[in-house]
């Protein structure tokens, strides 16, 4: 019987038991390999036009998903070289004591080092401080009234229009202000208090993870208790801190290597076509499973993970 004339009616009763195998009329007219050929054919070039060519609307796409990912809140200062990736990242200090400062754009500070006191003043803006512990040199950052003392930790200090925030990544800080009044009703406010380093005012401990804002909008800013801040929350807040790397057309190959400078990350791939694989868009530098996800989602490129944490890229077959 031609099972191609019988294969009509089954395609019209879809809910048939019966099934007849897409290739058998193929298979009759003895041109089953061919068309097994052309159609695996078909595959490779789609694969290798993706691999090879990144088109206007995978552009849009790719810069839609860098820009809208969570956490993104970086200004880019303008397009990368056409072909090369730039490192975005806040400004950096190193004191004269070891300490390191971060510069969230538009922050300023004053240093004021003296033989037994490192004193900086916060004068706009928000910085983070990587402290340099000496115990006999105490660092003291100044915000509007708000003094923040620590021996060896990391924290950042923003001042706002009428808020100093404070927020400690690392180790812990006393946060204290030239005086601390009692509250309506002449209750003493909810702090955990310290030992003044002047004998003049209490403060707050505020430790690893956790926030405390000071509203300096009063006369006499009360000091609140400090308190925890979720791990992505301090993630999105600090985001500023994260460099972050701008792309246009530019080659895989340069990418892994930017990612594997910042993020500490082992990525290599293995195919040479994939190193020619360019991407524009705006990424965070640490971020490597944002990146992996582009290439497997757009590009059928996947992630081969390593027993020693090395990540292979190829090519999806």
């Amino acid at each position: 019987m031609d099972r191609r004339r019988s294969s009509s009616p089954q395609s019209r009763h879809p809910a048939s038991n019966s099934r007849v195998d897409p290739l058998d009329w193929a298979r009759s007219a003895d041109a089953a390999d061919l068309v097994e050929q052309e159609m695996r054919a078909c595959v490779r070039r789609r694969r290798a036009k993706r691999i090879s060519l990144l088109g206007g609307a995978s552009v849009l796409a790719l810069v839609a998903l860098l820009w809208l990912w969570p956490g993104n809140s970086f200004a880019p200062t303008g397009p990368a070289e056409l072909g090369r990736a730039r490192v975005a990242a806040p400004e950096r200090r190193i004191l004269s004591d070891g300490s390191t400062l971060e510069f969230k754009p538009g922050a300023a500070v004053t240093v004021d080092f003296s033989p037994g006191l490192r004193r900086v003043v916060l004068d706009r803006g928000e910085a983070h401080f990587q402290v340099a512990k000496n115990p006999a040199r105490p660092f003291v950052v100044v915000a509007r009234g708000v003094e923040i003392r620590a021996v060896g930790t990391a924290f950042s200090v923003g001042l706002e229009s009428s808020r100093v925030e404070v927020l400690v990544t690392e180790g812990q800080v006393a946060v204290e202000t030239s005086a601390a009044p009692a509250l309506d009703g002449g209750q003493t406010p909810a702090v955990q208090t310290l030992p003044p380093s002047d004998g003049s005012s209490p403060g707050v401990m505020v430790r690893a993870g956790e926030r405390v804002t000071v509203d300096t909008s009063a006369a006499a800013p009360v000091l609140p208790a400090a308190q925890t801040m979720p791990v992505d929350e301090m993630n999105d807040r600090l985001a500023w801190r994260v460099p972050w790397l701008e792309m246009n057309a530019t080659p895989l190959s340069e990418i892994i290597t930017a990612f594997n400078l910042h993020s500490g990350s082992r990525l290599s791939y293995a195919d040479a076509r994939l190193g020619r694989l360019t991407l524009s868009g705006t990424l965070r530098a640490d971020n490597v499973t944002v990146l992996l996800q582009i290439l497997d989602t757009s590009y059928g490129v996947t992630a081969e993970k390593g027993a020693d944490g090395a990540i292979l890229l190829v090519p999806t077959r």
